[in-house]
């Protein structure tokens, strides 16, 4: 769905917000039941077009759209600048011979300079549509010339000095959604021994101290007006006079969570994102490359062979003293380097690659990498000595180790004897399929509930258990208590805690079963090791067992009563290339309660700097405890404190109408008296006042 457009605006305008007469008021409704958000426009309460309907993240998106805009034409103009904030050569800088009178410099110094920057673009667009053998109307025969549309863009930024005190700046951008981003401003900056400290003219704001007993936010923006700063002696203070171009409003949240409950079948592992690199064995370096088939993106590539076996050879060949087995078949390709922590994680103790996003069908997978055998650094691959480049051939280019092939060459290992395995058979056990998406974040821990039933045809009752004994304990799951005594207790271990958990590195952790040497996979001991069995702040489930509805093991070495296996196990997900949904025998049903961090103020275009942010009393601060984008009005804490159930939020802020029916003025003096360090004395007065648009007529005078 990309949203319903109900109102007769043109398309480039789906929010309502670029009409250049701006003459009506835009209010934005969030529909969170229904993940909808309504924008409708009315003149003076009266509807003035029907609203505008979409989802969240299609408004989102438009938002989005806009506000990149803006920081485009931004820093464009800021690439004019250079480090110290004064025009560069593409800007004007203007300095005045002008000469004050004694008695007037001696207030603000002589000179002046005037410094101007910024951009204009014009662009010419047109369209014309003509038709072949078309006929003549009654208005005229087809326009070969296009329609042309003009569009003219204007930023500018003007910064002057008058004497050493006053100072002039103007900010100009005609794309601006918001009036209030057009500024003026006028500002005398007195000496640090002058009892006048600051005045300004134009755009200012108003900062209050010692406010808590006072009933408006401690920081008004979007003000327009005089403000003066002085301090005598012990003594500071601020007045205002001005007219209030910003509204002011308040919004109240308490930490919100949903309960879910979902059903995941055991065919249903992630797919193309967990890969082993060296049989579990631990690894040193690392380099990992991707082909993805694509041949119009292949800038910055570098040619090469993925083996299936790189074997050693003499060092001299190469880099790192590595060529491939004679044999070993491969793959070409053109493969992108990618970085670890933004690309994919390596955990270097088992040689587990976390991919950062799924693989496509198209892509090749592939790695070099060092690791001790013995006394000896081994390298899988080699890179040449010389320069590479997309033109050097395949054969003197990267030599790898392929982790995945494309979908067409990955297939498991085939038990017929009468069917020829895949070239690349081998590398079918190298993707683990233990780890499950649990379709949320920020899972809170004590809320969370697993429960593993077997399928059974036709049945009316769902079973969790195997001859009294439930799935989540037989699996490893479950095998301690809160005191981590070998005592299940019904709730999922933090961290697997079966007796057969062996060091991370072994060699005798294994891919396999057992009774699949024949199928290339080698064998070895208990393929259980240090993990987590459920990461909660990212939302999955990981099995001990690398074939947890086929196991490879029953926990060895545990009590009697925990030497258990699945009796009816399901070796399709793990052997078979495209199993049926009609496949799954078991289902994993989870019960857990998530947090959510980002909130709605219902409010967009809101001031910058203008919130002040409160949790359980305590004032927040952008950047380290939440963060905020003015353009929508989405506020995202980044607190714990903020995702507890009972947590007390509170967001004062401003934002900038899209017309203003009513004049408001603010009049104040604020004064502090420091008597020392730690203690002083505050006193505010304040004046608001607010003129109504309407005529209303007194009694007695109708």
């Amino acid at each position: 769905m990309t949203g319903v457009r109900l109102s007769p605006y043109r398309e480039g305008s789906p929010l309502l917000l670029n009409d250049p007469t701006r003459n009506y008021e835009v209010k934005v409704a969030v529909d969170l039941d229904r993940s909808l958000v309504v924008v409708s426009a009315t003149w003076k309460e009266v509807p003035v077009t029907y609203p505008w309907v979409a989802p969240v993240d299609v408004y989102l998106s438009e938002m989005r759209k806009q506000a990149l805009a803006r920081k485009v034409t931004d820093q464009g103009l800021k690439n004019t600048r250079d480090p110290g904030g004064r025009a560069g050569t593409s800007a004007f800088n203007i300095d005045l011979p002008v000469r004050f009178p004694k008695t007037l410099s001696r207030i603000i110094g002589q000179g002046a300079n005037i410094q101007v920057s910024g951009s204009e673009s014009i662009t010419f667009s047109g369209e014309t549509q003509y038709y072949i053998r078309g006929r003549d109307t009654e208005s005229g025969g087809q326009r070969i010339f296009p329609e042309l549309d003009m569009r003219q863009q204007l930023q500018v930024n003007l910064t002057g000095t008058i004497g050493d005190k006053v100072k002039v700046e103007l900010q100009h951008n005609s794309e601006s959604q918001v009036p209030l981003e057009n500024r003026i401003k006028l500002r005398y900056e007195g000496y640090d021994d002058e009892i006048i400290q600051k005045i300004e003219v134009g755009n200012t704001n108003l900062a209050l101290p010692g406010n808590q007993f006072v009933s408006l936010s401690s920081q008004q923006q979007g003000l327009f007006g005089v403000k003066m700063v002085g301090k005598m002696g012990k003594l500071d203070f601020t007045t205002v006079l001005s007219q209030q171009q910003g509204r002011t409003d308040r919004e109240s949240f308490s930490g919100q969570s949903s309960v879910d409950t979902i059903s995941i079948n055991d065919l249903d592992y992630i797919r193309g994102r967990y890969f082993m690199v060296n049989n579990y064995r631990a690894i040193q370096d690392i380099r990992v490359f991707i082909d993805d088939n694509n041949g119009t993106n292949n800038i910055g590539t570098l040619p090469g062979r993925s083996f299936l076996f790189p074997a050693t050879a003499d060092p001299a060949d190469s880099l790192d003293g590595t060529k491939p087995g004679p044999d070993s078949p491969f793959e070409i390709g053109q493969f992108e380097e990618l970085q670890e922590l933004t690309d994919y994680e390596i955990f270097r103790e088992t040689g587990l690659i976390t991919m950062n996003k799924q693989l496509g069908d198209s892509d090749i997978l592939a790695v070099w990498y060092t690791f001790q055998n013995g006394a000896v650094l081994d390298t899988a691959g080699f890179v040449p000595l010389g320069p590479i480049t997309t033109e050097t051939p395949p054969e003197e280019g990267l030599v790898l180790k392929i982790i995945r092939p494309r979908k067409n060459d990955y297939r498991p290992p085939s038990r017929n004897a009468d069917i020829v395995s895949s070239l690349f058979a081998e590398t079918w056990y190298y993707q683990q399929r233990n780890v499950y998406s649990l379709r949320a974040a920020n899972i809170q821990q004590e809320d969370f509930e697993i429960h593993i039933f077997q399928k059974s045809a036709g049945a009316t009752e769902r079973f969790d258990r195997q001859a009294g004994i439930p799935y989540i304990q037989i699996m490893g799951l479950d095998l301690v208590d809160q005191n981590l005594s070998y005592t299940p207790d019904g709730f999922v271990d933090l961290e697997y805690q079966g007796c057969a958990r062996t060091t991370p590195g072994l060699e005798n952790n294994s891919l396999g079963r057992d009774d699949q040497d024949s199928l290339g996979v080698p064998p070895g001991g208990l393929p259980y090791w240090w993990t987590r069995n459920v990461d909660y702040e990212r939302g999955l489930l990981r099995f001990p067992d690398l074939r947890p509805f086929d196991p490879i093991y029953d926990h060895q070495g545990c009590p009697a009563t925990q030497q258990l296996r699945i009796t009816q196990p399901n070796p399709v997900i793990y052997d078979n290339h495209d199993p049926r949904s009609t496949d799954s025998k078991y289902e994993i049903v989870v019960r857990y309660k998530t947090s959510r961090s980002s909130f709605f103020l219902g409010r967009s275009n809101i001031l910058e700097g203008s919130e002040v942010v409160k949790l359980n009393g305590r004032t927040l601060n952008r950047g380290s405890d939440y963060r905020i984008t003015y353009e929508i009005g989405q506020i995202e804490f980044l607190t714990e404190e903020a995702l507890v159930p009972d947590a007390d939020i509170t967001v004062d802020f401003e934002y900038a109408p899209f017309l203003s029916q009513a004049q408001k003025s603010l009049i104040g003096a604020a004064a502090s008296y420091n008597f020392s360090e730690d203690t002083k004395m505050s006193s505010i007065f304040l004046f608001k006042g607010k003129r109504t648009p309407f005529e209303r007529p007194r009694l007695g005078q109708e």
